[in-house]
């Protein structure tokens, strides 16, 4: 999907992401600090299938799982 757009999109929507995480006080994870997915990953442009979302369950209970200790 990325190939689709402007680079500078990513660039704008985590710099506000950022800045909406740091006044609000949630935590915002980027693209760069997630696992890496592959097109074998997704079931279409943007929605992850059964392996994808396996990848990213673990990712964000390792995740939580380091945050609460």
């Amino acid at each position: 999907m990325k190939k689709t757009y402007d680079p500078q999109i990513d660039i704008d929507y985590t710099q506000f992401f950022e800045e909406q995480a740091s006044k609000m006080g949630f935590s915002y994870i980027s693209a760069k600090d997630l696992p890496k997915f592959y097109e074998n990953d997704f079931i279409d442009f943007t929605h992850l299938n059964s392996k994808g979302r396996n990848k990213f369950s673990r990712f964000i209970a390792m995740y939580l799982k380091k945050s609460i200790l």
